[in-house]
This record gives C-alpha cells, structure tokens and sequence, in this order.
C-alpha cells in the first residue's frame, strides 16, 4: 500500500512542522506565564523572589498537564495561518500607519547608510585600480612619479590603499546581503537578505519571483523539495521562537522587576530572542539559495507546464517571461486577455519536443483554440 506510506511521511512532515514551527514557541511562552502567574510574581506582597520561590508547593495534576498540553496544541494549530504575518514583521513590512512608517524609516536609514558606504568602498577600490593601471602605463613610458615622492608620502600612500582594500573587502561581504537599489532597503536585516533573494532568484531569467515562486514549486524534484521545505521550516520556526521569547522577555521584565534575583530571566530571555533572530538571517540566506537552485533547474518545467514553447536562446527567453510577467502583474482580467493573445502555444503531448536548434515557427505550431 503505497499511499499509506505517503500518508505516514506527510502526516510526519506536517506534525514535525507544528511541533518545531508552533508548539515549542508557543510552548516557551505559555510556560513563562504559567510560572510567573503561579508564582503570583505579578503581586506586590511577593517581592524579592528566587527562583526557588517559583516551584514552592509546585504540584502536578495530571488532569491539569493533559488540559495544558492539549490546550497548547490547539493553540498552535490556530497560529499557523500567521507563519507568513510573523515572518513579515521581523521583515520590517511595518507600514499602515504613522508609528510603523516612521519606525521604518528610522531604521532602513541605518541599512541605507551601510548601502552606500559599502559602495563608496568599492568605488574607491575602482578609482585605486583604475590609478594603478595609469601608473603602470606611465611607467611603461618612462615616467615613474612615484620614486620620485618622499620616503613618507609613500608610507602614507601605502596605507591609505591598504584600507581602501580592507573597506572594499568588507563591503563586498555585505553588500550581497543588500538589494541591488537603495531605495529597495527595507528596515531589518532579515527583510533585506530575503527582499535580496527575491530580486536575485528569477529575475535573473527575467522572471517575478514572488508572483512565479508558488508555480515553480509544483515542479520541483523530490529531493530538491524536501530541502527547500526545511529551509522554510527552519525559518520558520526561528521568526516564531524570535517573536516568543522577546514576548516572554517582556512578561517576565513585568514579572520580575522588582525581584533582582530574578532579573537574569528576561534578559536571559532576551538573549535567546536576539540567537533565535540571527539564526533566522542564516536560515533566510540558505531559503534564498534553495529558491535560486529552484530556478536553476525547473523554470523551463514552468514553461512546458503552460504549454508554451521553450527559449532557443536568452534573447527569447526575456521576450517570453517578460510577456508572462506582464501578464501576471495585470491588474484586471482585460489588461491579462491582451496580453495572453500574443502567447503561442506549444502541445508536448501531441507534438513532442520543439527543435532546441531553432523556435518552432508560427506554421509548424498547433494553432488549436486556445487563444484568449
């Protein structure tokens, strides 16, 4: 029976997914209020707790901890449809209203400023290079400036370029992190990396990532699926674990307050938010690399798929996509019909592959009724 051992590997994909993504962050969160709720740390008649005060007269009931549990699944089914929402927070897609523009503002000023800083140093690095070539041609010619400059100069000379390579080197680090234009900056950097990597994955074949991604997941391989799944996964389940734990920080900055032998809890707290945050920048840099690998390999499946014909060369290839961007990015279902009137197409069930020497003609393809 085949089907049961498919139903067996997607029912544990999908539990794992709601444990890892939902239920421990969830989980993180509930027991900080549970702890702090018990240990009537809210109160004032019960300041200057230890910890050992938040286990006094701990007991367990069992009937309790099976309601808790199964509450907490529930709980973490219900926050699934918010994957998406919570991700785009810490994006920094915090528009709408007068406190989250500025706030946004506020803080993609600081990524611009590394944008154009990073490529103030790799413009330096070019007008260095560019210096050196003409000294290497004026030497050529007799001419050799530079033995003539004081013993000083040159020192200062030599350790200005040495830091105008280590800033170039430095730049050339961070600014793959970046889009390519400034005013593409968003506010975090975990919207940066991704926004980098929707702009770097299909664009590069002409092709809108965020509308196409969706229609080129459909053909991915096996084994290319299961590892871009987990990379949405642990992308996942790190936005979650950043936004609970910096709730839980918050709750137990109320809780404990007053209790200094207990104020290491919200920064320890804190702390893990802060790993759990840059563990999802990691996590959003191994996405982007699955999502251009995708790209690699299926775009032509995505092609085949909408039976038209496939690219002899890039110079059809961005005629085509840029139509089917067109196309997608229609806003009304008129401006898409007259588009998709100038869209040929191909049927491989009947006629098999196109010649890839040369694009079929208009006589050779199957000029069947299925223009809209």
């Amino acid at each position: 029976m085949p089907w049961l051992g498919t139903i067996l590997v997607a029912g544990g994909a999908a539990l794992g997914r709601l444990v890892a993504v939902h239920l421990l962050p969830t989980a993180v969160l509930a027991l900080v209020v549970w702890v702090t709720v018990h240990a009537r740390a809210f109160d004032n008649a019960t300041k200057g707790l230890h910890w050992r005060d938040l286990f006094t007269n701990f007991q367990v009931d069992t009937g309790g901890v099976l309601l808790f549990i199964v509450a907490l699944f529930v709980f973490a089914a219900l926050l699934q449809p918010f994957d998406v929402a919570a991700v785009r927070l810490l994006e920094g897609y915090w528009e709408g209203s007068r406190v989250g523009d500025t706030a946004a503002n506020l803080f993609a000023s600081r990524h611009r400023r590394r944008v154009r800083k990073a490529d103030s140093a790799l413009q330096a690095e070019g007008a260095l290079e560019l210096k050196r070539n003409r000294e290497k041609s004026s030497k050529g010619n007799g001419q050799d400036d530079e033995q003539d400059m004081p013993v000083d100069e040159q020192a200062n000379m030599c350790c200005e370029e040495w830091l105008i390579g280590q800033r170039a080197d430095r730049a050339r680090r961070l600014r793959p992190k970046y889009p390519p234009r400034v005013d593409e900056v968003l506010p975090t950097m975990l919207g940066n990396v991704l926004r980098t990597a929707e702009r770097r994955a299909g664009e590069r074949y002409y092709l809108p990532t965020v509308e196409t991604l969706a229609r080129v997941y459909q053909h991915l391989s096996e084994r290319l699926g299961v590892a871009y799944d987990a990379s949405v996964d642990t992308l996942d389940a790190a936005a979650m674990m950043t936004i609970s734990t910096a709730a839980a920080a918050v709750v137990s900055a109320a809780a404990f307050y007053d209790d200094p032998g207990l104020r290491w809890v919200p920064v320890a707290l804190a702390v893990t938010s802060a790993l759990s945050y840059r563990g999802a920048v990691v996590a959003a840099a191994q996405y982007g690399m699955y999502m251009d690998i995708a790209y690699d390999f299926h775009r032509f499946d995505l092609i085949k798929a909408l039976h038209l014909d496939l690219p002899a060369n890039t110079d059809q290839e961005y005629e085509m996509n840029d139509k089917l961007e067109e196309f997608w990015k229609a806003n009304n279902a008129k401006d898409a019909q007259v588009v998709w009137r100038e869209i040929n197409y191909w049927h491989y069930e009947d006629n098999g592959r196109p010649d890839t020497s040369s694009r079929a003609t208009d006589d050779e393809r199957p000029h069947s009724p299925g223009y809209l």
